[in-house]
């Protein structure tokens, strides 16, 4: 998924992305020891999702903390 689709979520769609992402990961790690994911690079895109979502996560509550948003 491209960052920008990704700011484009509410609060609460990034948190269920993110833990979709992480079921995820953990299907793949799973795959790997049961020896049936073929294309290892899927983990790296994940990881790398899951860290864009928390990035933005992150930047989302701050900027609302500097408007005075509560949460």
């Amino acid at each position: 998924m491209k960052f920008k689709e990704m700011t484009e979520k509410t609060a609460a769609e990034l948190q269920l992305l993110e833990d979709n992402l992480k079921k995820e990961l953990a299907d793949l790690y799973m795959q790997i020891r049961m020896g049936q994911l073929a294309k290892n690079h899927k983990i790296s895109h994940v990881k790398k999702d899951i860290a864009r979502v928390m990035t933005l996560r992150v930047a989302t509550l701050q900027s609302q903390k500097a408007r005075g948003v509560s949460l």
